[in-house]
C-alpha cells in the first residue's frame, strides 16, 4: 500500500514527530493568545470610548461668570457677583465652593553682584500676598437642574490694596448622576476696575 512507507517513517521517527507537533501546537496557542489579547484591547477601548461619550452627554456642565458690583469702593472691599449656569442635561449638585484672592506687591530686596560688588544695590521683586475673602451666598448643597442658574456673591477684603493688581480664583466642585466629581475653575485678574476672566471646566 502507498501509505506503508509513511507509516514506517512515522513509527521510526515518532519522537521527532511528537516534538514537532508540540512546537507547532505551542506556536498556534501563542498566535491565538496574541490575537485574543488584541481583540480584548480593542473591545476595552471601544467600551471606554462609549462610556466617555455617554458620560459627556449625560453629565452636568457648570459655567461660572463673575462681575464686579458698584458697591465696590476704590479704597475698600471688592464685591463680586457670580452667576452659575448648568449647561448640561442632568442635575448638578454643588459639593464645594472656594474663592481666593491675592495682591501682587512689590518688595524691595538687596541684590548682590558677585562679579562686581560695587554694582550691588537695592532692587525689587514681586510676591503674592493673600487677601481675606468672604462668601455672602454659599452655593454648597444647592442643586441646579438643566438650564438652571444660581447667583452667588463674595467679598474681597482688599482695603488700601484695592487699586493694585489682584488675582482671583474661584472653584466649583459638583456631582451629577455618577460618583464622579466635576470641577469648574475661573481665574480672574483685576486691574483697576477691569476684570479679565478665564474659564476652565473639567
Amino acid at each position: 500500500m502507498r501509505w506503508e512507507p509513511w507509516i514506517t517513517w512515522l513509527n521510526a521517527n515518532s519522537a521527532a514527530v511528537v516534538a514537532v507537533a508540540a512546537v507547532v501546537g505551542t506556536a498556534v496557542a501563542a498566535v491565538y493568545a496574541f490575537f485574543t489579547l488584541l481583540l480584548w484591547r480593542a473591545t476595552t477601548r471601544q467600551a471606554d470610548s462609549m462610556e466617555r461619550m455617554y458620560e459627556a452627554s449625560h453629565r452636568p456642565w457648570l459655567r461660572l461668570r463673575m462681575s464686579e458690583l458698584e458697591e465696590s469702593s476704590p479704597q475698600g472691599d471688592i464685591v463680586l457677583e457670580g452667576m452659575v449656569e448648568n449647561r448640561g442635561n442632568v442635575v448638578a449638585d454643588v459639593v464645594r465652593w472656594t474663592a481666593t484672592a491675592s495682591v501682587e506687591k512689590r518688595k524691595e530686596v538687596w541684590v548682590e553682584n558677585v562679579d562686581s560688588p560695587a554694582a550691588s544695590g537695592m532692587g525689587f521683586t514681586f510676591e503674592d500676598q493673600p487677601l481675606v475673602t468672604e462668601t455672602v451666598s454659599d452655593p454648597v448643597g444647592k442643586s441646579l437642574p438643566p438650564d438652571g442658574s444660581l447667583g452667588l456673591r463674595f467679598i474681597i477684603k482688599a482695603g488700601p490694596d484695592t487699586c493694585d493688581p489682584i488675582k482671583i480664583k474661584a472653584v466649583l466642585l459638583y456631582a451629577g448622576v455618577s460618583d464622579r466629581i466635576y470641577r469648574t475653575t475661573v481665574d480672574a485678574n483685576r486691574s483697576g476696575v477691569s476684570l479679565i476672566q478665564a474659564l476652565h471646566m473639567t
